[in-house]
């Protein structure tokens, strides 16, 4: 979408090309940010067991509970007319479906309060419920798998003359992709020049106009390189071309995130693992310890093969959560039964993913995923709870021995003990 100098952006809008400048004229709204992430535009067609069975419940205990009703004023008005209409009214008012609808929305919405406190924002309640359900988990590699932060690098080939260092970077700039950011923190350049017919293709790299200079920074692919530049060993490499001249290639030796093989190996009982890397295949080698099986690494993988993978793994009945970095991920993001955006920095997040989370927690990823399970149980057990009151109250009431009036204290009184069980033991379960 176009957009024209004086025109509002709001908080949240994403720039697409090259960098732009704004003047902040009100606070942010974090209402409207979450407005966007929860916008028709990005929902997914999923439906919810939770709700499913709710709703199927509801539908047969309304009708059990008029024949029970109607089956106890019909009893006591043959052998004893008196207790009829108390009979009648003490199972209408004891056999409240409130606690088994209030149950799921408090248990779900507790889980995503205390995990939101922990930077594993999510998108909606009803994402917890469909982690729990999850069986197949494909990762991105770059950004994902990798810490940016605390990897090493080196440029390889000529010298770089400082006007050279000042257009690179100030292309780099224009992007938010990982390898840009730490290209720029290396070049430590502190004035930028103005960057114009900025492109960042997806999966290749950039091409801008700086200083009349052409400009091209990316793969292998993009910038033409011949062949014998490659050198023989597992770092990624962003190549520069300056004028239709290859000047060489930054090389980053790749810094897996912390605790790597104890989230992969915690994860594996549980959840068949997929790595998506748009990167080559010379790191395979080196990840194989983690992935177990080398046909479950797939390399050299554009955006669309991605999206294609994730839809291939969906018609086998697979239950997927994708998580990737959220740049040329949003496809495979969105496609999936739950997107997982992983990210340095919260503020550079995808619509399409469900859950946004923070790059510091990634060796949590097991236990959330625990505790998602863990929230299920615990509305299963609230509905157990809500079942057994019930019954014993439905008991009483078809004696004709529990009056209108008891029975209106003791309902809003099981409402209120489910809401405590799921709120306290999810809560509890948590630390």
């Amino acid at each position: 979408m176009q957009k024209v100098i004086g025109e509002m952006i709001y908080a949240g809008g994403r720039q697409k090309g090259a960098t732009i400048e704004l003047e902040v004229c009100k606070k942010v709204s974090q209402s409207y940010l979450t407005q966007l992430w929860n916008n028709d535009a990005f929902a997914k067609e999923s439906s919810s067991n939770i709700q499913s069975f709710q709703q199927t419940v509801s539908k047969y205990f309304t009708i059990a509970l008029l024949i029970i009703a109607f089956g106890s004023a019909t009893w006591w008005f043959i052998f004893n007319p008196s207790l009829s209409l108390n009979a009648f009214t003490a199972v209408l008012i004891i056999a409240c479906p409130c606690a088994l609808a209030l149950s799921s929305p408090f248990a779900l919405g507790t889980a995503m309060r205390i995990l939101g406190g922990n930077k594993f924002y999510i998108k909606s309640p009803a994402v917890v419920e469909q982690l729990a359900h999850m069986d197949t988990l494909v990762f991105d590699k770059t950004g994902t798998l990798t810490q940016p932060s605390a990897s090493a690098i080196t440029f390889y080939g000529q010298e770089l003359t400082i006007c050279q260092k000042q257009l690179i970077a100030s292309v780099v700039a224009q992007s938010i992709h990982p390898l840009s950011q730490k290209i720029k923190s290396y070049l430590h350049v502190s004035k930028l020049v103005d960057v114009t017919a900025f492109n960042e293709i997806t999966g290749k790299g950039m091409e801008a106009l700086a200083n009349n200079h052409q400009i091209q920074i990316g793969s292998k692919t993009l910038v033409q390189a011949p062949t014998n530049t490659e050198v023989n060993n597992l770092a990624t490499r962003v190549y520069v071309k300056i004028d239709g001249q290859l000047l060489g290639y930054f090389e980053m030796e790749q810094a897996y995130r912390n605790g790597l093989a104890d989230v992969l190996n915690a994860l594996a009982p549980n959840y068949q693992q997929y790595l998506l890397s748009g990167d080559n295949d010379k790191e395979k080698q080196s990840l194989l310890p983690y992935f177990k099986q080398a046909a479950n690494m797939h390399f050299n993988q554009a955006p669309a093969d991605k999206l294609n993978f994730i839809q291939s793994l969906q018609k086998q009945d697979k239950k997927v959560v994708m998580i990737g970095d959220g740049l040329n991920d949003a496809g495979a993001l969105k496609a999936a039964q739950i997107g997982v955006s992983v990210t340095e920095n919260t503020a550079h997040f995808s619509p399409a993913s469900d859950v946004i989370m923070d790059a510091s927690v990634f060796d949590q990823l097991p236990k959330y995923l625990k505790f998602s399970k863990q929230t299920l149980r615990v509305i299963h057990g609230s509905f157990v709870m809500s079942l057994i009151y019930n019954i014993i109250g439905l008991s009483f009431a078809v004696q004709g021995t529990l009056s209108p009036l008891m029975a209106a204290v003791l309902m809003p009184i099981s409402s209120v003990s489910v809401i405590a069980f799921t709120t306290i033991t999810t809560t509890l379960l948590a630390k």
